[in-house]
Order: structure tokens, then C-alpha cells, then sequence
């Protein structure tokens, strides 16, 4: 959860040579984030359901819903502390993590978890 790409996103960082970090680029909020197992094991059929309602994106506006209690949720909302807001961000492994935009989340949810749970 977290800001949509029109207000700044949530931006991924990872370690790279030289113990630095670097920003690999930026999600938003309602989209998911799957594991690096499972977006290796899964790529062709990740990549089906990505692809099917990321035309969307600038066709109509997005609805939030009620997200089941089972799905794991990273609060990326920024902090606001006084007059200071806080961006966060996410820390990724060095390994391929696929992103599932958020209308395709939206739709295929279930799905999407029971394949980022596959770890055989």
C-alpha cells in the first residue's frame, strides 16, 4: 500500500557494488510484488496476466477494494510527522522480482498469491 506512480510512487532500492545502494525504479501502491522463486518459476504466465489489463492504465480510473485478510500487504504509505512527510521505500534482494500492475492485481488476485507462495 502506498502512493500511485502520478504522486511520486514507491521507489525500490537494492544493494549494488561497494556496499552502495541504487534505486531500480518504482512501484505503486495496489500492485504486487512477487517473490523471486516464484517470478523466475512463473515468468511466462506472470507475464500473461500483467499483460491483459495494463492497457488500462490509461483508459479508467482505479477502484480500491477490500483486500482479503490472507494477502500479505507492505505498508509503503509515506510517514507524516508534523509537517514532514517521509517517503518509503522497498528493499529488493539482488534476484528478479516480478510486478503485477494493479489492475491485473485486482482481477487475479488469488491467483497471483497462490503462485507467489510456491516455493517447490
Amino acid at each position: 500500500m502506498g502512493n500511485d506512480h502520478d504522486s511520486f510512487g514507491i521507489k525500490m532500492i537494492r544493494e549494488s557494488i561497494e556496499n552502495k545502494y541504487e534505486i531500480m525504479g518504482e512501484v505503486e501502491g495496489w500492485e504486487y510484488l512477487i517473490n523471486p522463486i516464484a517470478s523466475s518459476k512463473y515468468e511466462d504466465e506472470l507475464r500473461a496476466i500483467n499483460d491483459e489489463l495494463s492497457k488500462l492504465r490509461n483508459i479508467e480510473d482505479f477502484e480500491e477494494y477490500q483486500i482479503p485478510d490472507n494477502i500479505r500487504i507492505i505498508q509503503a504509505e509515506p510517514l507524516l510527522e508534523g509537517f514532514n512527510i517521509t517517503s518509503r521505500v522497498i528493499i529488493l534482494s539482488n534476484y528478479s522480482q516480478y510486478i503485477i500492475n494493479k489492475y491485473s492485481t485486482k482481477q487475479y488476485l488469488g491467483r497471483i498469491d497462490e503462485i507467489n507462495d510456491d516455493f517447490n
